[in-house]
């Protein structure tokens, strides 16, 4: 690997960033050697499928939802041989912190990605690993927000002009070599990402209708009365949400709990790590706009 290559990679992603109560990012984090790895392998499967692109939004049909149960197979088999980390970081607008007026949901997405990334870069890899950054090029994210968000947390003096970059500042922070916006259609990885994303906000939303479909056999539910209460969307995203929940016991620490706030990872050295973000102290507030 040359000098210039970083040792890791990051694709990042969001969910429901602008509507909804419950909205969510989620970083795929891995070795830059396994990530050509894992690329091939989900894209395998993304073609046995013929699909070109794994997109959540569209998890309502039985291709989507076989995929995806490989997909999600094969990234926790990887996460317990310690091969990839995915963290996705949940909040809720209607709490304390995000009950504002008029709160500013881009500002408050960068924030968000800065808390996560953080968390990542810094707890759970450590600092031995240079970085890649790769962000699907749709994201509502804020680069400029987010480089004043990491100025105003640095406890570095950034003096000359040309270390004013974006790039410079993550590279004082976490090492990172690049940060780039790319074709998620491409960039399969950034995929996986959106999926963690969204199913972290399903869990959330649906936990309850999820209890239901999961304490009947599938069968019961066809051609029925009580078939018509779900959706044909929840039919086939509760699957994949099961996947998760079983599969998850197989890794140490085990992971994840389905509580009744959704998917939760108690102990976040997990490699499969959901958390819902919680205000720190009384002034944390979401950003609001005008500020």
């Amino acid at each position: 690997m040359s000098e210039e290559e970083p040792t890791n990679a990051a694709y990042l992603d969001e969910a429901y960033h602008n509507k909804g109560r419950f909205r969510s990012v989620s970083i795929l984090s891995t070795g830059n050697e396994n990530a050509k790895r894992l690329e091939r392998k989900v894209k395998n499967i993304l073609e046995s499928h013929s699909i070109d692109e794994f997109k959540w939004s569209k998890t309502s049909s039985e291709r989507y939802l076989e995929a995806g149960k490989e997909i999600i197979n094969l990234i926790l088999e990887e996460a317990s041989k310690d091969r990839l980390r995915i963290d996705t970081l949940r909040w809720d607008t209607t709490d304390e912190r995000h009950d504002v007026r008029p709160r500013d949901d881009v500002k408050n997405l960068s924030m968000m990605y800065y808390k996560l990334a953080d968390n990542v870069f810094t707890l759970r890899w450590g600092n031995d690993c240079s970085w890649g950054l790769h962000f699907d090029k749709q994201t509502a994210l804020d680069f400029d927000e987010w480089k004043r968000i990491l100025e105003s947390s640095s406890t570095t003096e950034y003096i000359e002009e040309k270390e004013n970059s974006l790039e410079s500042k993550l590279r004082r922070h976490y090492d990172v070599f690049f940060v780039e916006e790319c074709n998620s259609a491409k960039e399969i990885l950034c995929q996986i990402a959106d999926l963690f994303a969204g199913i972290s906000v399903f869990s959330r939303k649906k936990v309850n209708k999820y209890r239901r479909w999961e304490n009947k056999p599938l069968d019961s539910f066809l051609g029925n009365e009580e078939q018509r209460n779900f959706s044909n969307s929840e039919l086939h995203r509760f699957p994949l949400l099961k996947k998760i929940c079983n599969k998850g016991k197989d890794l140490t620490p085990k992971i994840p709990y389905l509580t009744k706030k959704g998917l939760d990872t108690p102990n976040p050295e997990c490699p499969i790590n959901f958390w819902e973000y919680k205000p720190q102290v009384p002034e944390d507030e979401a950003p609001t706009k005008g500020d």
